[in-house]
């Protein structure tokens, strides 16, 4: 997706941006933001990425402790496209996916126009990347044959390759917002390739999902 977009006015310098989104760790992340308004001065699009940054990491009444409500819509959306709608009551249904649009703050994002939009994307790129990154260092994701194997790399990128695919087709679906939501199949996409720029051919079924 293109940051340039025409009425789009980015107002962190490009290199903290992309330093900024590149960054899964929230504290660093944190650190890099609050450097780029001390040095730009606060404006509308950084006060943004500030109530972005506290809706995602903060804790909220009656959670725990360190959670990434990023990850956590994305871990809904995995479980709900594993189980299947009739494991669920309808009722029970709609409850998680109210979750994943509050946890994605889809209703407050797109309500801000381009902004938004451009803001929403970065973030879904950032989720993206950094769920790609626990899969890889999580052993019980790389194992196969009852725990006894570790899947090599080539193996290891085919997985996420075929589980980020099969839920960014997915989860539009299940938001019922097919028609608005291909933004995060650009996050997927893009997320995906920027960290195994050989394995863009893996992630092809996005693009023919939606030709």
């Amino acid at each position: 997706m293109d940051n340039k977009k025409e009425g789009i006015i980015c107002f962190m310098n490009q290199e903290m941006e992309k330093l900024y989104y590149q960054e899964i760790d929230k504290n660093k992340r944190k650190v890099l933001l609050e450097q780029a308004v001390k040095e730009e001065h606060m404006n509308r699009e950084d006060a943004l990425r500030q109530e972005i940054w506290n809706r995602r990491y903060k804790r909220r009444e009656k959670e725990p402790e360190g959670v990434d409500y990023y990850i956590r819509g994305w871990m809904t959306a995995v479980y709900l496209k594993r189980q299947g709608s009739s494991v669920f009551g309808r009722r029970r249904e709609r409850k998680e996916i109210q979750k994943i649009k509050e946890d994605w703050n889809l209703d407050f994002l797109q309500g801000m126009g381009d902004s938004g939009e451009k803001l929403l994307y970065q973030e879904l790129y950032n989720m993206v990347k950094c769920y790609i990154n626990l899969c890889m260092n999580d052993r019980n994701y790389r194992s196969y044959l009852m725990g006894m194997m570790q899947m090599d790399q080539k193996k290891l990128t085919e997985k996420i390759a075929d589980e980020v695919c099969e839920i960014s087709i997915h989860a539009p679906r299940i938001l019922q917002m097919e028609d608005g939501f291909r933004i995060l199949q650009d996050a997927v996409v893009d997320a995906f390739t920027d960290m195994f720029p050989e394995g863009s051919h893996l992630i092809k079924k996005i693009e023919h999902n939606n030709q």
